[in-house]
């Protein structure tokens, strides 16, 4: 085997998505995209589109803030 073989190569980089409360990256945006896409076409209310834009922490912490209205 030769010496370069077990190299760190990058194949793939994915732009991060960051919660808007805490700031800790949750996912990629083009994940994201698609889950919100997904979500607008089954016509969500804006409530449970805006907690996706939380990480699970956060969300968790926004729908008992709320009274888990979501």
């Amino acid at each position: 085997i030769r010496p370069d073989f077990f190299t760190d190569m990058l194949l793939s980089r994915s732009e991060p998505i960051h919660c808007q409360e805490c700031g800790k990256v949750f996912g990629s945006k083009k994940s994201f995209d698609k889950v919100i896409a997904i979500m607008q076409g089954r016509n969500s209310d804006e409530s449970t589109l805006e907690l996706l834009h939380y990480c699970e922490d956060c969300r968790v912490s926004k729908l008992f803030a709320e009274g888990g209205q979501a």
